[in-house]
């Protein structure tokens, strides 16, 4: 762009004097431009030095390249206006690009057994049943399905029904619950010594006016049923990762989320009157669909409320998400 501005400049003059003051002012000029688009010279010592010494170097090059006894207009030599915008580039080291970080390892997303070291420091129980009429229902359970406890101590039951392992009902509350189902491993012993093998544990958790969240904690070696009840109130529900099988949910009145990596690894089946039949995991490593099911089971029944489900392990991370998707709207809706 100057290169074109001193020609047609020089264009304009016809004598040899005027050509070289105007060469020489305009010299200065392109220093002062120069000087002004280096902002590592802000110094005005050094930017004074740089700028003299560009209209040094420039009217020397242009006196040297450029016959004033020639006729106008004079043309400046594209190789020297190259070699000189390279003379003048000042040496700028720039810092190396650093390579993309490693991406964490992720055995602890892909975990398939219970750390003892991370079990609560809860006696183990099994056959529990709590159930209030009015009260919200909060705690943590470790369930272990080989105790067997006295009928005497148990909760009474209808006739020709099955007692669960966990049951948390009420009819005026919410429900807050971790559960971990653990156990010692008599059951494969026996199992591999000829004896029955054990079914899958089983978990109720109902509440008629409340919402529910449901956090399970359990490896591949434990099956479980879970169902959960929700007539007025959203419900949320963190499955382990080792959980592999049929998951139906039933919203009324609500809308169902996978969040996290929970939504890449989950099928919808089918979405007939409000039900969604949906499959956690690989369905065709599993057998689904081979015969009867004799793996874990979700179902979630929510009149009135969404249903949120994700994997345990990105509890923190989801939950963080939303608190700072909160943090947002409040400053942004915030009226000072």
């Amino acid at each position: 762009m100057h290169v074109g501005r001193v020609n047609r400049s020089l264009a304009l003059h016809t004598t040899p004097f005027r050509s070289s003051c105007l060469i020489q002012n305009w010299g200065k000029a392109l220093a002062g431009t120069v000087t002004r688009c280096f902002p590592l010279r802000s110094d005005p010592q050094i930017g004074a030095t740089f700028a003299f010494a560009q209209h040094s170097k420039w009217s020397q090059r242009i006196d040297n390249d450029i016959a004033l006894s020639k006729p106008p207009p004079h043309q400046i030599s594209k190789d020297m206006v190259v070699e000189i915008l390279k003379s003048d580039q000042p040496d700028t080291q720039f810092p190396p690009i650093d390579a993309p970080p490693a991406y964490a390892s992720a055995s602890s997303s892909t975990e398939r057994t219970l750390d003892p070291t991370q079990l609560p420091p809860l006696p183990r129980q099994n056959f529990l049943s709590i159930r209030r009429g009015d009260g919200s229902i909060k705690g943590t359970w470790v369930i272990d399905p080989d105790i067997k406890p006295p009928e005497s101590v148990l909760a009474p039951i209808k006739p020709d029904t099955t007692r669960k392992n966990l049951e948390l009902l009420t009819k005026d509350g919410s429900i807050n619950a971790d559960i971990w189902i653990v156990g010692d491993g008599d059951s494969e012993q026996r199992v591999n010594e000829g004896g029955e093998k054990p079914g899958p544990v089983t978990v109720d958790v109902r509440s008629k006016d409340g919402r529910v969240k449901v956090v399970m904690h359990a490896d591949e070696k434990h099956l479980f049923q879970l169902m959960i009840t929700a007539h007025d109130g959203r419900v949320t529900l963190a499955l382990p990762r080792s959980f592999v099988g049929p998951l139906t949910v039933t919203t009324r009145d609500g809308k169902l989320l996978f969040e996290g990596s929970m939504a890449n690894n989950v099928v919808t089946f089918s979405e007939v009157k409000h039900t969604h039949k949906c499959f956690v995991g690989d369905a065709r490593a599993a057998c689904f669909g081979q015969g009867d099911w004799t793996g874990s089971i979700v179902e979630v029944d929510c009149h009135d409320g969404s249903v949120t489900v994700y994997y345990v392990d990105e509890i923190d991370e989801i939950q963080e998400k939303k608190k700072n998707t909160r943090g947002f709207w409040e400053r942004f809706l915030r009226i000072d």
